[in-house]
């Protein structure tokens, strides 16, 4: 990978709360030690994206004065400082939601990186080399996630399983960070599913 001149990009997109930033993260975890460097960017606001950009500039320890600079060509100094990189790098992208903020802006076009983008939004693809849609839980997964967060020690009956299924599937709509929180809420509040 280290000898790769062009950055690889894969978008990961489906609807708020299927766990897409999660899914990346957790992935990002497990090859971390491919990467010399991982960088974050959160991108649900232009001005937050900006930062957190030219914030990669700065942790690297390069000494540059900033003060005379427009957030433009801070932006463009990163991304010059990223495609001379030889040492593979990984830029997650979180949560792109502007469609008038381009990812080229971000993006070099030359270097050994990878860059993983997350959105709600399909059209970021046609920005990518490859593509990936998180779809919604089937019932079963819901129901079974859900499920996971019963105290060992309950069995709950069949109007409580009913309960359970209906906010998993129905209430819910099986969007995985939704159960999983309900699930921790009910089971730190001791509460039953059907309360």
């Amino acid at each position: 990978m280290a000898d790769r001149r062009s950055p690889r990009s894969v978008l990961v997109y489906g609807l708020s709360g299927m766990g897409k930033s999660q899914i990346c993260l957790k992935a990002i975890s497990e090859q971390q030690h491919r990467f010399r460097s991982v960088f974050y960017v959160n991108a649900s606001d232009k001005t937050i994206a900006d930062s957190n950009y030219v914030e990669i500039f700065r942790i690297c320890h390069i000494q540059h004065h900033w003060e005379d600079i427009s957030v433009d060509e801070q932006i463009r100094i990163t991304r010059t400082w990223l495609a001379c990189q030889y040492e593979p790098w990984l830029l997650m992208i979180d949560n792109v939601t502007e469609l008038s903020l381009p990812l080229s802006r971000y993006v070099p076009s030359t270097g050994s990186g990878t860059i993983l983008v997350t959105s709600d939004e399909s059209q970021w693809a046609t920005d990518c080399h490859t593509y990936c849609q998180i779809r919604s839980m089937s019932d079963d997964q819901a129901f079974e996630l859900l499920l996971k967060f019963k105290k060992p020690e309950v069995e709950p009956d069949v109007h409580e399983i009913q309960s359970a299924k209906i906010i998993a599937i129905k209430e819910l709509g099986g969007l995985p960070l939704a159960i999983a929180q309900a699930g921790s809420y009910i089971s730190n509040n001791h509460c039953t599913y059907s309360e």
